[in-house]
């Protein structure tokens, strides 16, 4: 005769159930390690690629840093000197991309009036980091170069 009462082997329970943390972990360990290497391999295609980079300079994102910094802190008057520096930094990377674009054109033989357009297409509404206080938002800056 069977009792109504399930019973429950406590041993038998606490090992299936760490065994199943352990794959859970396993798993996750596994995914981690693949979005890793995923990474990695994205990171070696982009530095091979003829691509440019599409951020801000070192330079510029630390005075886009420090302007943030600046404007936390209630300066205005510094505020105005680094945003003036931070405007003249972005052309710069800007004049130094195109130049890299135009360059990697004329290796292709493809138009320098078209890539020219299409560069100041694509860089109509760039998506530059801005700091704010000490967390990193972003923000579209419209800027077009021709």
């Amino acid at each position: 005769r069977r009792s109504s009462k399930p019973v429950i082997n406590r041993n038998l329970f606490t090992s299936l159930a760490g065994s199943c943390e352990d794959a859970v972990v396993d798993n996750i360990d596994e995914e981690y390690d693949q979005l890793v290497q995923h990474l990695c391999d994205s990171a070696k295609r982009a530095e091979g690629s003829r691509t440019t980079k599409r951020l801000p300079s070192y330079k510029t994102l630390e005075l886009i840093r420090q302007r943030g910094a600046a404007r936390a802190a209630g300066n205005y008057q510094l505020t105005f000197g680094l945003a003036k520096r931070c405007r003249e930094a972005i052309k710069e990377d800007l004049k130094k991309r195109l130049a890299a674009v135009l360059a990697d054109a004329a290796e292709a033989g493809k138009s320098i009036r078209n890539t020219r357009r299409d560069f100041a297409n694509r860089n109509s509404d760039r998506i530059f980091p801005t700091f704010v206080g000490m967390s990193l938002k972003f923000s579209i800056s419209c800027e077009r170069i021709y």
